[in-house]
């Protein structure tokens, strides 16, 4: 059936302004014909609209235009390491053909079941992977497949169980959320008034979302555009100045206070940042070649890319938004504020989100062993899950930011990499976090300010990674804290916001590009080493290639490092040092 519908959805509209065209041609043949030309057009106009916002608003897999769908091979694999949660923050699943949404009681059952693989793994770390925005939830089982696949060929992975949270939040779904919303629906709504809304917001809601963001985005272009403009003339600035770039641009090096800021011989906080090389010689020739190619359409493409920046701003905006809210939602959803009539008022009701049901099970699992330490079979002798390391990417940082700061568990440590969060969300959430438990380590991975800079789509979208984009146009920034803590330049600016007392489980890192130190991009193939280019892009951070369960990645320490690992001795406690571990990390000075 679903060819079918695919067919009827894009014919529908043909059909109706075909139909509508022949009619007024076939009436127009009076001496009207004036008038019914424009009659036509505006049938013609109409057909084309309502088939198109139906097309677009609509369930994109009824339509069978994208849907979600897991294989057999493919959900034997992820099961019991992953979970998918919709716009709406309801868990889904799927067969080889079709999405399948999970009510409450068989999400409780996949939970449970994904609970018992935990509790029967032997493992002793427990990974929460979260990745961030812009991510079509369609793609996420394959992405998971090959993630897994690169994490359980990793030896270092032995003792580690992974689960991977993935979440609707790209740039169509979210968009698309934002036209809807202006006739928003109800958990109370019954089946006519759902209906109705529907209807409703496909003749006035959409037409008036859409032109809003239209006259919203011309007012403001401006900003946008000399945002840009600025972005780019900084990049061209560190590129042609030099061939290397140590640490960062001038702006922030003067920032670096070793007095009372970054002093890594004593130990305050420990970071490091990679350089930026145009070029390296032991790259292969065409990596060179093109790279050397890039730099040069540098100039004249990167003065014409900024023009595109406010309509950037006009879609991306609202897009925004509406994934933040989702980022909430995961853990309590817009049910969560619905009466219940059949619980007493002000009684405890657990979270409806997905990602909220999945946290209340883990936390359950830990409150179940007897010395609700441990995640493990009561029947197992041996030790169970005893830590746990969280990760996130760009958005996925929100998440986890929400997610250490409402349910206690032995987090080992807190990974962001490239954080959508604020400095505000660092300062108010992780370092009380932190502070309240003290064997946590938390690290902060940045790309190169440069790699930030230089971030673009094929020359054609304005320069800069989205964390750029965000701090110059997107994001409203009501204070000076609210710039995203995934740049480096804001960690900097920000690194006297850390209290004493956490400075020494603090590590903020941003990588370099062609540097030759291992500790800042260089992967080794099976023919040689070389700089790469990984990670110096926002979205290079997802790339299994990073290994980015790895606590060498994380940490600005010696490369070759092998007790720096996730994995720590059983009878170690989380946030200890081994004492064979050595001195804590202390990157060569000269990189500041």
């Amino acid at each position: 059936m679903r060819p079918a519908r695919t067919v009827l959805a894009f014919a529908a509209p043909v059909a109706a302004g075909y139909g509508i065209y022949r009619g007024s041609k076939w009436v127009a043949s009076d001496d009207h014909s004036d008038a019914f030309k424009v009659g036509r057009g505006v049938g013609l106009g109409a057909a084309a609209y309502f088939g198109l916002t139906y097309i677009y608003l609509g369930n994109p897999g009824h339509l069978g235009l994208r849907h979600f769908r897991v294989t057999p091979t493919v959900a034997e694999r992820v099961r019991t390491k992953a979970i998918f949660v919709k716009g709406n923050s309801q868990a889904v699943f799927g067969n080889a053909s079709r999405e399948i949404r999970l009510d409450s009681a068989t999400y409780g059952s996949y939970l449970h079941e994904m609970m018992d693989a935990l509790r029967h793994s032997g493992k002793h770390t427990l990974l929460l992977r979260i990745h961030g925005g812009l991510n079509e939830l369609d793609d996420a089982p394959e992405r998971d497949t090959a993630f897994l696949g690169a994490f359980e060929r990793d030896e270092s992975t032995r003792d580690v169980y992974p689960i991977l949270i993935n979440w609707q939040s790209s740039l169509r779904s979210t968009y698309r959320a934002h036209l809807r919303s202006a006739i928003p629906l109800s958990v109370n709504d019954g089946r006519f008034e759902r209906s109705a809304k529907r209807v409703a917001n496909m003749v006035v809601g959409v037409p008036y979302e859409l032109g809003v963001d239209l006259v919203r985005g011309a007012l403001n272009a401006p900003y946008p555009l000399g945002s840009a403009i600025g972005s780019n003339l900084r990049y061209n600035d560190n590129l042609w100045h030099a061939k290397e770039v140590l640490s960062s641009d001038g702006s922030v090096r003067g920032l670096l206070d070793s007095s009372r800021v970054m002093d890594i011989s004593g130990g305050r906080t420990h970071h490091a940042v990679g350089r930026y090389f145009t070029t390296i010689e032991n790259a292969p020739a065409t990596e060179q070649f093109l790279h050397w190619s890039g730099n040069v359409l540098d100039v004249p493409l990167g003065a014409v890319s900024p023009i595109l920046a406010p309509v950037v701003s006009t879609f991306a905006q609202p897009a925004w938004v509406q994934m933040r809210i989702r980022a909430r939602e995961l853990f309590r959803d817009g049910g969560d504020a619905a009466s219940d009539a059949k619980r007493q008022p002000g009684a405890y009701r657990p979270p409806r989100g997905a990602v909220g049901q999945l946290m209340d099970s883990l936390t359950a699992c830990f409150a179940e062993s007897p010395n609700h330490g441990q995640c493990r079979d009561s029947t197992r002798s041996d030790s169970g899950i005893v830590r746990v390391v969280v990760t996130g990417h760009s958005m996925g940082a929100i998440v986890a930011t929400e997610l250490v700061h409402r349910y206690r568990l032995p987090y080992s440590d807190v990974v962001f990499m490239a954080a959508a969060s604020t400095i505000h969300d660092f300062e108010s959430t992780i370092v009380p976090f932190l502070m309240e438990n003290t064997q946590t380590r938390f690290y902060n991975l940045s790309l190169h300010p440069t790699c930030e800079d230089r971030e673009h789509y094929f020359w054609i979208s304005p320069y800069g990674s989205l964390l750029t984009w965000l701090d110059n146009f997107l994001a409203a920034h009501e204070t000076a804290v609210d710039g995203t803590y995934g740049r480096w330049r804001n960690v900097v600016r920000s690194a006297h916001m850390i209290p004493d007392t956490i400075a020494p489980r603090v590590f903020l890192k941003a990588f370099g590009h062609y540097d030759p130190d291992p500790r800042f991009g260089v992967f080794t193939t099976e023919r040689r080493s070389y700089g790469s280019y990984t990670p110096c892009t926002h979205g290079a951070f997802n790339m299994a290639a990073l290994r980015a369960w790895d606590r060498r990645v994380w940490s600005p320490g010696p490369a070759g490092d092998s007790a720096t690992l996730v994995t720590e001795p059983e009878n170690q406690r989380v946030g200890d040092r081994d004492p064979t571990d050595g001195p804590l990390p202390t990157p060569d000075s000269s990189r500041q």
